[in-house]
């Protein structure tokens, strides 16, 4: 799996000095939360995490997690906005 890529970012000046709260529904590998809280961290800023579902065993950063998380979970969870991607995009079958 890749890194995510930044196709939009703020400009650093913007961001120096500034808590910033980076949001995701969950962290499973911790990619895309590590990723932009290092982006944030370069730029000067002070980043936070927060995610709805911590996956501890399936992260990539032992070393690190969310700063604010709502539940630490191993289950597969399928999120209300995810249902009009169809059975075939979530890996639920019949």
């Amino acid at each position: 799996y890749a890194v995510p890529e930044f196709i939009q970012f703020p400009n650093d000046d913007l961001i120096e000095g500034r808590r910033i709260l980076v949001v995701d529904d969950v962290w499973t590998k911790g990619r895309n939360s590590v990723t932009v809280a290092n982006r944030i961290d370069a730029a000067g800023g002070i980043p936070e995490t927060c995610v709805l579902h911590y996956k501890p065993a399936t992260s990539l950063y032992p070393g690190k997690t969310p700063t604010y998380y709502a539940a630490v979970t191993d289950a597969y969870i399928i999120y209300p906005w995810e249902l009009d991607r169809g059975p075939e995009m979530l890996g639920v079958w019949n």
